[in-house]
Protein backbone atom coordinates (compact mmCIF):
# COMPACT_ATOMS: atom_id res chain seq x y z
CA UNK A 1 0.00 0.00 0.00
CA UNK A 2 2.96 2.34 0.44
CA UNK A 3 5.97 1.13 -1.55
CA UNK A 4 3.90 -0.05 -4.53
CA UNK A 5 1.19 2.62 -4.50
CA UNK A 6 1.26 4.76 -7.66
CA UNK A 7 -0.11 7.88 -5.94
CA UNK A 8 2.02 8.34 -2.83
CA UNK A 9 0.34 11.52 -1.60
CA UNK A 10 -3.07 9.86 -1.53
CA UNK A 11 -2.03 6.87 0.55
CA UNK A 12 -0.37 9.03 3.21
CA UNK A 13 -3.45 11.23 3.45
CA UNK A 14 -5.56 8.10 3.88
CA UNK A 15 -3.26 6.81 6.63
CA UNK A 16 -3.53 10.13 8.48
CA UNK A 17 -7.32 10.03 8.20
CA UNK A 18 -7.46 6.44 9.45
CA UNK A 19 -5.24 7.15 12.44
CA UNK A 20 -7.32 10.20 13.32
CA UNK A 21 -10.38 7.95 13.49
CA UNK A 22 -8.53 5.38 15.61
CA UNK A 23 -7.29 7.99 18.06
CA UNK A 24 -10.74 9.56 18.35
CA UNK A 25 -12.29 6.19 19.12
CA UNK A 26 -9.68 5.41 21.77
CA UNK A 27 -9.88 8.88 23.32
CA UNK A 28 -13.65 8.41 23.69
CA UNK A 29 -12.97 5.43 25.96
CA UNK A 30 -9.88 6.58 27.83
CA UNK A 31 -7.46 9.52 27.72
CA UNK A 32 -4.23 9.27 25.78
CA UNK A 33 -1.49 8.25 28.22
CA UNK A 34 0.56 10.94 29.94
CA UNK A 35 3.72 9.48 28.42
CA UNK A 36 2.32 9.84 24.90
CA UNK A 37 1.26 13.40 25.62
CA UNK A 38 4.80 14.25 26.72
CA UNK A 39 6.32 12.64 23.64
CA UNK A 40 3.99 14.39 21.20
CA UNK A 41 4.38 17.77 22.91
CA UNK A 42 8.14 17.43 22.51
CA UNK A 43 7.74 16.49 18.83
CA UNK A 44 5.62 19.58 18.20
CA UNK A 45 8.23 21.71 19.96
CA UNK A 46 10.94 20.27 17.71
CA UNK A 47 8.87 21.15 14.62
CA UNK A 48 8.31 24.68 15.91
CA UNK A 49 12.05 25.09 16.48
CA UNK A 50 12.79 23.96 12.92
CA UNK A 51 10.33 26.53 11.58
CA UNK A 52 11.83 29.22 13.79
CA UNK A 53 15.27 28.34 12.45
CA UNK A 54 13.99 29.20 8.97
CA UNK A 55 13.33 25.79 7.44
CA UNK A 56 10.38 25.81 5.04
CA UNK A 57 10.30 22.11 4.13
CA UNK A 58 10.39 19.89 7.20
CA UNK A 59 10.25 16.10 7.10
CA UNK A 60 9.00 14.31 10.21
CA UNK A 61 9.77 10.61 10.56
CA UNK A 62 7.38 9.09 13.07
CA UNK A 63 4.88 6.35 13.63
CA UNK A 64 1.51 6.88 11.93
CA UNK A 65 -0.12 6.96 15.37
CA UNK A 66 1.46 10.36 16.08
CA UNK A 67 0.46 12.08 12.82
CA UNK A 68 -2.91 13.46 14.02
CA UNK A 69 -1.29 14.89 17.16
CA UNK A 70 1.37 16.64 15.12
CA UNK A 71 -1.18 18.12 12.72
CA UNK A 72 -3.42 19.33 15.55
CA UNK A 73 -3.35 23.09 16.16
CA UNK A 74 -2.07 23.18 19.74
CA UNK A 75 -0.52 26.36 21.13
CA UNK A 76 3.16 26.33 22.03
CA UNK A 77 2.17 27.70 25.43
CA UNK A 78 0.18 24.55 26.19
CA UNK A 79 3.06 22.27 25.23
CA UNK A 80 5.52 24.35 27.26
CA UNK A 81 3.28 24.06 30.31
CA UNK A 82 2.98 20.29 29.85
CA UNK A 83 6.74 19.77 29.57
CA UNK A 84 7.76 22.26 32.25
CA UNK A 85 9.38 20.74 35.29
CA UNK A 86 10.05 17.31 33.83
CA UNK A 87 13.24 15.78 35.26
CA UNK A 88 16.30 15.76 33.02
CA UNK A 89 18.59 12.77 32.73
CA UNK A 90 22.05 12.57 31.21
CA UNK A 91 22.26 9.89 28.56
CA UNK A 92 24.96 8.24 26.50
CA UNK A 93 24.21 7.15 22.95
CA UNK A 94 26.15 5.10 20.45
CA UNK A 95 25.42 5.11 16.72
CA UNK A 96 25.82 1.79 14.97
CA UNK A 97 25.47 1.07 11.24
CA UNK A 98 22.03 -0.20 10.26
CA UNK A 99 21.74 -3.76 9.07
CA UNK A 100 18.75 -5.40 7.44
CA UNK A 101 18.79 -8.22 9.97
CA UNK A 102 18.42 -5.70 12.81
CA UNK A 103 15.51 -3.82 11.25
CA UNK A 104 13.67 -7.06 10.51
CA UNK A 105 10.62 -7.73 12.63
CA UNK A 106 11.93 -11.27 13.24
CA UNK A 107 14.96 -9.87 15.10
CA UNK A 108 12.64 -8.74 17.89
CA UNK A 109 12.46 -5.11 16.74
CA UNK A 110 8.82 -4.24 17.32
CA UNK A 111 8.74 -1.51 14.68
CA UNK A 112 10.57 -3.64 12.13
CA UNK A 113 9.30 -5.08 8.87
CA UNK A 114 9.12 -8.67 7.71
CA UNK A 115 11.15 -8.25 4.53
CA UNK A 116 13.72 -5.42 4.39
CA UNK A 117 15.27 -7.03 1.32
CA UNK A 118 11.97 -6.85 -0.55
CA UNK A 119 11.46 -3.16 0.21
CA UNK A 120 15.06 -2.43 -0.80
CA UNK A 121 14.36 -4.14 -4.11
CA UNK A 122 11.15 -2.12 -4.64
CA UNK A 123 13.03 1.10 -3.92
CA UNK A 124 15.85 0.31 -6.33
CA UNK A 125 13.37 -0.82 -8.99
CA UNK A 126 11.41 2.41 -8.60
CA UNK A 127 14.54 4.51 -9.16
CA UNK A 128 14.96 3.12 -12.69
CA UNK A 129 13.01 5.08 -15.26
CA UNK A 130 11.80 3.28 -17.22
CA UNK A 131 12.26 0.02 -15.26
CA UNK A 132 14.51 -2.46 -17.06
CA UNK A 133 12.46 -5.44 -15.84
CA UNK A 134 9.15 -6.20 -14.15
CA UNK A 135 8.90 -6.41 -10.36
CA UNK A 136 8.08 -10.11 -10.47
CA UNK A 137 10.68 -10.86 -13.15
CA UNK A 138 13.50 -9.19 -11.26
CA UNK A 139 12.60 -10.61 -7.86
CA UNK A 140 11.97 -14.20 -8.93
CA UNK A 141 15.15 -14.21 -11.03
CA UNK A 142 17.09 -13.05 -7.98
CA UNK A 143 15.50 -15.84 -5.92
CA UNK A 144 16.41 -18.46 -8.52
CA UNK A 145 20.01 -17.25 -8.60
CA UNK A 146 20.32 -17.55 -4.81
CA UNK A 147 18.82 -21.04 -4.83
CA UNK A 148 21.24 -22.17 -7.54
CA UNK A 149 24.14 -20.86 -5.45
CA UNK A 150 22.95 -23.17 -2.65
CA UNK A 151 22.72 -26.24 -4.85
CA UNK A 152 19.03 -26.18 -5.81
CA UNK A 153 18.42 -26.80 -9.52
CA UNK A 154 16.15 -24.13 -11.00
CA UNK A 155 15.66 -24.13 -14.77
CA UNK A 156 15.11 -20.98 -16.85
CA UNK A 157 11.72 -22.41 -17.87
CA UNK A 158 10.70 -22.66 -14.20
CA UNK A 159 11.69 -19.03 -13.66
CA UNK A 160 9.62 -17.89 -16.64
CA UNK A 161 6.60 -19.93 -15.51
CA UNK A 162 6.92 -18.64 -11.93
CA UNK A 163 6.92 -15.04 -13.15
CA UNK A 164 3.83 -15.66 -15.28
CA UNK A 165 2.07 -17.42 -12.40
CA UNK A 166 2.85 -14.59 -9.96
CA UNK A 167 1.56 -11.99 -12.42
CA UNK A 168 -1.65 -13.95 -13.05
CA UNK A 169 -2.24 -14.57 -9.33
CA UNK A 170 -2.01 -10.82 -8.75
CA UNK A 171 -4.52 -10.17 -11.55
CA UNK A 172 -6.95 -12.74 -10.12
CA UNK A 173 -6.65 -11.05 -6.73
CA UNK A 174 -7.24 -7.59 -8.17
CA UNK A 175 -3.82 -6.06 -7.70
CA UNK A 176 -0.75 -5.11 -9.69
CA UNK A 177 2.15 -5.68 -9.50
CA UNK A 178 2.37 -8.97 -7.57
CA UNK A 179 3.09 -8.70 -3.86
CA UNK A 180 5.35 -11.04 -1.81
CA UNK A 181 2.59 -13.58 -1.15
CA UNK A 182 1.90 -13.93 -4.89
CA UNK A 183 5.56 -14.52 -5.67
CA UNK A 184 6.13 -16.83 -2.72
CA UNK A 185 3.18 -18.95 -3.84
CA UNK A 186 4.42 -19.02 -7.43
CA UNK A 187 7.94 -20.01 -6.40
CA UNK A 188 6.67 -22.71 -4.08
CA UNK A 189 4.66 -24.15 -6.96
CA UNK A 190 7.38 -24.00 -9.62
CA UNK A 191 10.62 -24.22 -7.63
CA UNK A 192 9.49 -26.52 -4.83
CA UNK A 193 6.75 -28.48 -6.64
CA UNK A 194 4.37 -27.45 -3.89
CA UNK A 195 6.85 -27.94 -1.03
CA UNK A 196 8.06 -24.80 0.77
CA UNK A 197 11.16 -26.45 2.28
CA UNK A 198 13.64 -25.27 -0.36
CA UNK A 199 12.30 -21.71 -0.15
CA UNK A 200 13.41 -21.50 3.49
CA UNK A 201 16.90 -21.04 2.08
CA UNK A 202 15.72 -17.63 0.86
CA UNK A 203 14.51 -16.29 4.20
CA UNK A 204 17.76 -14.63 5.33
CA UNK A 205 19.46 -13.87 2.03
CA UNK A 206 16.48 -12.74 -0.08
CA UNK A 207 13.56 -11.60 2.05
CA UNK A 208 15.57 -10.08 4.91
CA UNK A 209 18.76 -9.31 3.00
CA UNK A 210 22.37 -9.08 4.08
CA UNK A 211 23.10 -5.41 3.57
CA UNK A 212 25.12 -3.49 6.15
CA UNK A 213 25.25 0.24 6.56
CA UNK A 214 28.32 2.34 7.26
CA UNK A 215 28.93 4.62 10.20
CA UNK A 216 29.29 8.30 9.41
CA UNK A 217 32.79 9.71 9.46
Amino acid sequence: MVEQHPHEGEVFAAIAEAMSAVRSAIAAERPISQREQYREAWMRQAIRKARKDGFAKIAVVCGAWHVPALLENIAAKADNALLKGLPKTKIAATWIPWTYSRISYHSGYGAGVNSPGWYDFLWEHGQQSPPVYSVSGGWITRAARLLREQGVDISPASVIDAVRLADNLAILRGRHPPNPSDMQEAMQTLFGLGDATALQLLDARLWVGERFGASAG
